[in-house]
């Protein structure tokens, strides 16, 4: 179990690696992650809230993937809610927001919650990693936008085996108490204090 708050993990390939089913968990807030191609990984558990995941430009490629979800059949896998997936060069045009692990992972689960995502992310939204049948992955995103966040993208052209989740879906996976269920975690943030206390009078209990 670990709790990333406010850090910048900075690699090409591997940057995160969440290693074991059932097992190994990852609370990361507010941080940067970067990397070139499957630089968050693994079959455990991850939780990404308002992170920037930024896609590194590879050496004489100019295309990559963000994930490899290889997480298990019932439970949560990669999540990512209200992050930012932005670039580190403008003619970075074909990235993917993640690929099956072909049969290391038939289960796996990736989702993208209310993110806000920079174009160098295909149309597609998925690459295929080689699993011959894909109806076991849960690849879900849920509202992304544009990254200004003031336009919905369009998502016809999703490749079949991802899904759009709706309101409701979005409630339970967006909700890390659910995420976590399967291991019994509830990964608690310190308290920021934004300014200096004042005096104030409370009632006992409050």
């Amino acid at each position: 179990r670990i709790i990333v708050d406010n850090c910048k993990l900075a690699s090409y390939q591997d940057t995160i690696l969440i290693n074991t089913a059932n097992t190994s968990a990852g609370y990361f807030n507010k941080c940067l992650v970067q990397g070139d191609v499957d630089f968050i990984w693994g079959s455990g558990i991850g939780y990404f809230k308002s992170c920037e995941i930024r896609s590194m430009l590879r050496p004489g490629n100019a295309q990559g993937v963000t994930t490899q979800a290889r997480s298990g059949a019932g439970v949560y896998g990669l999540i990512f809610y209200d992050c930012d997936l932005t670039r580190s060069s403008s003619t970075m045009t074909n990235w993917s927001l993640g690929r099956d692990a072909n049969t290391s992972g038939p289960d796996g689960n990736n989702a993208w919650l209310k993110c806000r995502m920079d174009s160098h992310i295909i149309p597609a939204g998925w690459t295929d990693g080689g699993l011959a049948d894909k109806s076991t992955l849960r690849f879900w995103e849920y509202q992304s936008k544009d990254i200004t966040g003031t336009t919905l993208l369009p998502t016809v052209s999703r490749v079949p085996w991802s899904r759009q989740l709706d309101a409701t879906e979005f409630e339970t996976v967006s909700n890390p108490t659910n995420v976590f269920a399967s291991i019994f975690w509830e990964p608690i943030l310190p308290p920021y204090v934004a300014c200096q206390p004042t005096n104030q009078s409370a009632f006992a209990g409050q």
